[in-house]
């Protein structure tokens, strides 16, 4: 099974891997996709011998920040971290302290909630680990662009102008699942408040 999941990367750590890519006619390796032990990653990883070299998928929360998160990860050998949300927030950047982004060499992403516990359920299934799941990279500007724009949206309490309001967004987010997903929750009022964390400028810092 293929899906495509948008996410947004971070604003620590290196370049995201070209996974999918080429190097002269020489592919590069898909990344493989791990489920981090603990699943907050907000200490040192449980399972280092399965995370080195690989993409590491975290749970937003656990008490932590997202710098702390990646740093676990980077200590236990992890090329890349994965944060999933825990709520269904529309999806921006995520940061770290400054002392924590010097010392960070591997990016991160975010992606959203529904999303993030597809790729949970499928990275821990038993067909897994007969065939592990693979991650391809393919950034897109459009994406950030897109994603900013429904952070913005002004949701209004009368469910028919919600349904209108959604019917116009879906229209321009055609194509892109994870976003549609969303609407729809959007759409249901299933909106939140986010508290407790630290946003500026549309990027997380804090959990």
């Amino acid at each position: 099974e293929v899906r495509d999941l948008d996410f947004l990367s971070s604003t620590f750590g290196g370049m995201l891997p070209g996974a999918g890519s080429y190097v002269g006619d020489v592919p590069v390796p898909q990344l493989e996709v791990v489920v981090s032990d603990p699943l907050e990653a907000c200490g040192p990883l449980l399972n280092m011998d399965k995370v080195k070299g690989k993409a590491v998928v975290v749970k937003r929360g656990g008490g932590c920040t997202f710098g702390d998160k990646a740093v676990n990860v980077q200590d236990a050998g992890g090329r890349m971290v994965i944060v999933v949300d825990n709520t269904p927030s529309a999806l921006q950047n995520i940061a770290a302290s400054s002392e924590q982004s010097t010392n960070l060499v591997i990016p991160a992403v975010m992606v959203t909630q529904l999303a993030g516990d597809w790729l949970i359920k499928e990275a821990s299934s038993s067909l897994a680990k007969a065939q592990p799941i693979t991650l391809k990279l393919d950034p897109a500007n459009e994406v950030a662009y897109r994603w900013m724009e429904l952070a913005t949206v002004q949701w209004p309490d009368d469910e028919i102008q919600r349904r209108i309001l959604s019917r116009r967004l879906k229209e321009a987010n055609r194509g892109a699942p994870d976003r549609l997903d969303w609407l729809d929750m959007m759409e249901a009022g299933a909106g939140v408040q986010v508290g407790g964390e630290k946003e500026e400028s549309g990027v997380k810092s804090e959990l």
